[in-house]
C-alpha cells in the first residue's frame, strides 16, 4: 500500500499536530514496515526536527517530496494545489491529510483520501480567532469534510461537533484516537530525572501544565488557583510551552497576585519532557476546550496525577482516574489541588489508574486502526 501524507506540520511543529503526524508514521513504520510514505510538505524539516527526517528518509520505502522551481517561492500555495496531482503521478493508493486540509482537486485525481479533524476549535470559542482565521479554517474543513472518502475524529467530542455543527453523516466519520510519543510510556531512571532537575533547576514538589500559551488554555485559572491555595502548600507552577504575546499577560497577572516565586516558565526540547512529567506533583489542565487533550494522555503514561476540566472531550481522555472541576470556579481548582497534594494515598490510586486508562491510547492501537482503515478504503 502507498501511502501519501500532509507532511506540512510534520515538518514544521515541534508539537501538537506535528506529533500526531510523526507519532502516526512512526508507528505505521513498526507495525507495518511494508508501506511506502511520502510526505508532501512545502518545507524541509528545521534544525529542531532534521533528526527525526533524517531517520524518516532512512527508510527505503519512505519519501519527501518539497516544491521545487518557482513553486519553492510559494509554498502555502503549492500544499494547496500541486499534491493531489502529484499523489495521481506516483500512483498512491490514498492520501491523508493530517490536519484538517486536503489539496484541491483530490477527489478528481482518481486518488482515495482521508482527513483527521483534530476540533472545531474557531466554531466552538470563536472569540479566540480572527475573523479571517475563521474564515479561513471553515473554509478547509468543509472542503475537506467534503471531498474525503472517510473523516478521522481523533476522539468523539470532535465527531458529535462535526455533526452537529456541519451537518457530516455519522457514518462518514471515524473515531481513532491519537496518542502521544512512546517516550512518555516508560518510567525514566532515577539518575535521569535527577539530571533534567537539576538541568532546570526544577523544585523537589511542583503542579505542572504543558501546552500552548494562550487564552483558551485558561492558565490564568491555574495562576488564581494558586493564589488560593493554604499556607500550607507552596508549590510553585512550572508552565511548559512556547513564548506567546500572551504570556506577557500571564507574567502582569502573577505580578499582582505576588506569586513571582512561584511560577515558572520553560520552554524545553521535547526530548526532556517525559521527565518533567514524572518529576510533577500535580499535573492541571483547566483548558476551556479541546479536540481531546495530548497533554492529559502524556501526564497519564507518566504517572503524574490530573486535574482537568469537567467537560466529556476532558472526561473520555482522563477517564475515572482523573480529578475534575469547573475551569472557571478558581477556589474550585485550588481546592482540586488541595485534595490531591494532602492525600498521598489518592495520588498513588490516581497514578496507577491514569496509567492503566493510558494503554486505550497506545500508539500501536492507535496504528492498527488507521492501517484497517486504509485497507476498508483501498479495497472498497
Amino acid at each position: 500500500m502507498r501511502i501519501g501524507f500532509d507532511g506540512k506540520r510534520i515538518c514544521c511543529n515541534q508539537r501538537g499536530l506535528g506529533n500526531y503526524g510523526r507519532n502516526l508514521v512512526d508507528s505505521l513504520t513498526i507495525t507495518h514496515p511494508e508501506l511506502e510514505c511520502t510526505l508532501f510538505s512545502p518545507q524541509r524539516a528545521g534544525p529542531a526536527l532534521q533528526q527525526w527526517e533524517s531517520s524518516f528518509l532512512a527508510q527505503p520505502n519512505h519519501h519527501l517530496v518539497t516544491p521545487t522551481g518557482a513553486w519553492a517561492l510559494w509554498g502555502s500555495g503549492w500544499r494547496t494545489i500541486k499534491p493531489a496531482s502529484l499523489a495521481a503521478k506516483d500512483q498512491l493508493d490514498i492520501y491523508h491529510g493530517l490536519s484538517h486540509e486536503l489539496p484541491w482537486g483530490i477527489s478528481q485525481s482518481g486518488i482515495k483520501s482521508v482527513v483527521t479533524i483534530h476540533d472545531l476549535l474557531y466554531l466552538r470559542l470563536p472569540q479566540h480567532y480572527s475573523l479571517i482565521d475563521r474564515t479561513v479554517y471553515h473554509q478547509k474543513v468543509l472542503y475537506s469534510c467534503r471531498h474525503a472518502d472517510q473523516i478521522v475524529a481523533i476522539g468523539q467530542q470532535t465527531k458529535q461537533d462535526l455533526i452537529q455543527l456541519l451537518a457530516v453523516p455519522p457514518e462518514r466519520i471515524e473515531v481513532i484516537y491519537q496518542s502521544c510519543h512512546p517516550d512518555f510510556y516508560h518510567q525514566l531512571p532515577q539518575q535521569d530525572l535527577q539530571r533534567i532537575s537539576a538541568k532546570y533547576q526544577l523544585p523537589n514538589e511542583y503542579l505542572l501544565y504543558v501546552g500552548a500559551i494562550t487564552p483558551a488554555k485558561n492558565i490564568a485559572a491555574i495562576i488564581h488557583a494558586l493564589s488560593l491555595l493554604p499556607s500550607s502548600i507552596e508549590l510553585p507552577l512550572v508552565i511548559v510551552g512556547h513564548p506567546t504575546s500572551y504570556q506577557l499577560q500571564l507574567e502582569q497577572l502573577i505580578q499582582q497576585l505576588n506569586l513571582k516565586k512561584r511560577v515558572i516558565f520553560l520552554t524545553i526540547p521535547q526530548k526532556d519532557l517525559p521527565a518533567i512529567y514524572q518529576l510533577a506533583t500535580l499535573f492541571t489542565f483547566p483548558s476551556l476546550f479541546e479536540g481531546f487533550g495530548i497533554p492529559i494522555i502524556e501526564a497519564l503514561f507518566s504517572g503524574t496525577p490530573v486535574l482537568t476540566t469537567q467537560e466529556p472531550v476532558f472526561t473520555e481522555a482522563g477517564g475515572n482516574c482523573s480529578l475534575y472541576v469547573n475551569p472557571n470556579d478558581y477556589q474550585a481548582i485550588a481546592n482540586g489541588i488541595v485534595q490531591i497534594i494532602e492525600d498521598q494515598d489518592l495520588q498513588q490510586q490516581m497514578s496507577v489508574a491514569g496509567r492503566e486508562h493510558a494503554e486505550r491510547f497506545h500508539y500501536l492501537l492507535t496504528a492498527q486502526h488507521m492501517f484497517e482503515l486504509y485497507q476498508r478504503i483501498v479495497n472498497s
